[in-house]
Parts: C-alpha cells; structure tokens; sequence
C-alpha cells in the first residue's frame, strides 16, 4: 500500500523525507512487526526494536526521537482515533458485515465463538492486528459508533427454557435440546444474541468454555476453600469483576436460592448489603461465618487455598 494513502487516511503527518513509499501490512504488536510493516507504536519504548524487525514506518503522538531517517515516522493527535480510521477502510473495503451485541453477548461471542469467518472488537489495536478479512465482525454498540459503520442487530430466534438452575439452564431451541449449559438464567438473554447469529450463519460455536464466563463466576469449594468439581459441594464462592453488576446478581441470588445461606463481600465497590473489607482479611471472615453462598467482587479464587496453607505450616 502506497505510504502517502495510508498517511491521508489516518490523517496523519510524515515528519521527514523517507527513502520509502510503500509499506506491506500494519502491525501494533512488536512480536507480529515484520519487514515493511507499518507499526502503530502505542508503547514508544518499543520503537527501536521495531526498527530493527524491520519497520518501514512508525506512527505515534506526542513528541519522539527520529531515530532513522530512512524509514517514514508519521505523526498523529490521537494513535486509538488512526487505528479506528485505518480499520474503517478495511472494513469497508472488504465488505464485512457488523453485527452490534450487549457487551455481555461479547464476552459471551469471545469464548465461545470458533469460526474463522467471523472477528470480535475486543479494542481497535488487537483488531487491526488480527484482522484477516473476516466476513462478520462483532461489536458493541459503543464500539460500532467510534467505527462511524453501518450495522446490524442479533436476529431473532425462539427458545424454550426447559429448567433453570442457578449457574445453568437447559433450554430446546429449533428442535434441539441442550442440556444444562453453564449459562445462568439471570444471563441468558445476552448468551441468546450469540445463539441467533450461530443458527442464522451457521456460526460454529464451541459450549466448553462457558465455564470461563467471569461474571457470577461459581467456585466450589470444601471446608479448607480448596475447590471441587462443578455442583459437588454445598459450600460456593461466586465472584464477579464488575461492580456494577454485583447488585443485580445479590437480587438474583435471593430470588432464584431464597434457601441458601448468603454473603455479599466487596472490596472496594460500595454497595447495599455487602460487607467492605480489606482483601487481607477476607480468609478470616469467610472463615468465621457459615454460608452456601458467598457472592464476592473478583479475586484470585487459589488465593484462599495458599493462605490456609501456609497458615498450617506455621
């Protein structure tokens, strides 16, 4: 791709007189720079390594140090916003479908989603380094609007819920039943937008993964806080990264196990109902109270197991 085009449309600024015109792809990752790659230099730490992998070009902001006359060093206000115009050719260019998701449906899309004709926006540099002219993109709406794109919404699809579980729900959708996916009810409706593109453009999906889903998030575990298979324990933590969702899951929880014994921890996410204390002594309160259910704001679950460890060994 010629230089001066890929300089207009990022609305860019080359700084000197390169001896190159052309560059041959674009990379923002320092390990994919290969020679003629025009790198989006995010960390400027990194420049002189690309350099020597053989960039031809190096996009920035702010003030760098021009280290190699012959290569093209290209400025511009905003390095996400050059990114974000560089892909909105791409995907133009190659005619790719965008389809718009709850961020939650993304998260959901980003597990268990296998199809190499289809992309996920997890942030415009992994993006555009990854992009390899897939036919579906998926986004969400925040995201879709930075692109400044057309786009579409999840299709509709009819589903018969079967049972619920707290962490699971079995469900019939078109004739096939799926048992016992490890998708919580209180969930579902985002994990149904994925399920409408997957029968629409027969999307090859993956369920095993459901189990690295982050939000309410079951760890079972026994007395000592070592963990246990799935269901085999009566004892479990529940851990969730995004305060803004921790209320909603305690009103979940007190609907769906009004039975369950139940405590609400947080660090440092203010809450109703939820107890705030310093992660250092969350071993200790969990340990002095009886509980089924312990709703927590995320933490390195092994963490439990490895103090009460090294407390024995004391």
């Amino acid at each position: 791709m010629r230089l001066q085009n890929v300089v207009s449309l990022i609305g860019g600024e080359i700084k000197n007189q390169p001896a190159i015109s052309q560059i041959a792809s674009f990379s923002t990752s320092l390990n994919a720079v290969k020679r003629g790659d025009l790198f989006f230099a995010k960390d400027k730490s990194l420049v002189p390594q690309a350099i020597k992998r053989g960039a031809y070009a190096i996009v920035y902001e702010g003030w760098i140090q021009i280290q190699d006359e012959e290569i093209a060093w290209i400025k511009v206000e905003n390095l996400e916003n050059a990114v974000i115009k560089l892909l909105r050719f791409l995907l133009i260019q190659n005619q790719t479908k965008i389809f718009v998701v709850s961020k939650l449906a993304l998260e959901y899309a980003s597990l268990i989603l296998h199809d190499k004709r289809a992309a996920i926006l997890h942030d415009p540099f992994h993006l555009l380094q990854s992009f390899n002219n897939e036919e579906f993109l998926f986004a969400t709406k925040e995201q879709v609007n930075a692109l400044a794109l057309d786009f579409e919404h999840p299709p509709a699809i009819e589903t018969k819920i079967v049972q619920e579980f707290l962490f699971a729900t079995s469900f019939i959708m078109r004739g096939r039943y799926f048992d016992r996916l490890q998708v919580a009810p209180l969930f579902f409706e985002h994990f149904k937008e994925i399920l409408g593109f997957m029968e629409e453009y027969d999307l090859f999906v993956d369920f095993d993964n459901l189990k690295e889903f982050p939000h309410f998030k079951p760890h079972f575990i026994d007395s000592a806080f070592r963990p246990v298979e799935f269901g085999k324990s009566e004892r479990v933590i529940i851990t969730e990264p995004d305060c803004k969702l921790l209320q909603k899951e305690a009103k979940y929880l007190n609907k769906a196990a009004p039975w369950a014994k139940k405590i609400y921890v947080a660090f440092d996410c203010k809450l109703e109902n939820f107890a705030i204390i310093d992660f250092a002594k969350l071993q200790a309160y969990l340990s002095k109270r009886s509980f089924t259910h312990a709703l927590v704001q995320y933490f390195d679950i092994t963490l439990l197991e490895k103090k009460r460890e090294q407390k024995s060994l004391l």
